[in-house]
């Protein structure tokens, strides 16, 4: 689930910024409400490993209780059978496997709550990962901009003494500073995947000998 929102949302934010860059607004700006938008993601994400948690004590509150009453109900029985009452016996071992079957199933449940926190914790630290590494980025194509932007207002003191061939030369230059942008940012929404993470994540589904005839005609 997490993963999905963060590739979805660098997806959102690379096609974004590529439109701003067309379209002569700043890069940067873009990305920032990009940035805003993880770090919204990062705080739902937060509130529903809260209640996980909050789910995963209660179960564990229930799972503790059913086991005190499955070994308690269980002495008793085993009392009330050397006592030679084999009614109350019975009644208490019948109490006992209520109990212990109830308890098998809240540890059954307790584990499968405790992956997904697990699971949830990881997902979340990805994308905490990715809004940082987002705003290295963003900082240095904000200080690249300015850098880029004094250099011009620089020229344009000067712009009145230039000849056309100047003229062509900056613009040409404040359009390779924009490409460079737009490519920082691809290379931010592609930070963390190489060819080997890909191929893991699609599983394998086909059979040896499929494989093989499939990569022979490679």
């Amino acid at each position: 689930m997490a993963k999905g929102f963060w590739q979805t949302a660098w997806t959102m934010i690379v096609g974004t910024a590529n439109d701003a860059l067309d379209k002569a607004v700043d890069p940067a700006v873009v990305m920032r409400q990009g940035i805003r938008e993880l770090e919204n993601q990062i705080s739902s994400f937060q509130h529903s490993l809260t209640d996980v948690i909050a789910q995963k004590n209660m179960v564990k509150t229930q799972f503790k209780q059913q086991q005190e009453d499955a070994n308690e109900w269980k002495e008793l029985a085993s009392v009330a059978k050397a006592k030679g009452d084999m009614e109350s016996a019975r009644n208490a071992a019948s109490r006992s496997i209520d109990s212990q079957a109830t308890a098998d199933s809240l540890a059954s449940t307790l584990e499968t709550i405790e992956k997904n926190i697990v699971q949830l914790k990881q997902q979340l630290e990805q994308l905490k990962n990715k809004k940082d590494q987002a705003e290295i980025e963003v900082k240095s194509i904000e200080a690249r901009t300015k850098a880029a932007d004094a250099s011009i207002a620089v020229r344009s003191i000067d712009i009145g003494g230039t000849d056309m061939g100047d003229m062509i030369d900056l613009a040409r230059k404040k359009a390779s500073e924009k490409e460079a942008k737009a490519q920082a940012m691809s290379e931010v929404a592609d930070t963390g995947k190489d060819l080997k993470t890909q191929i893991l994540s699609g599983g394998n589904s086909s059979s040896s000998q499929k494989v093989d005839d499939f990569l022979a005609k490679l």
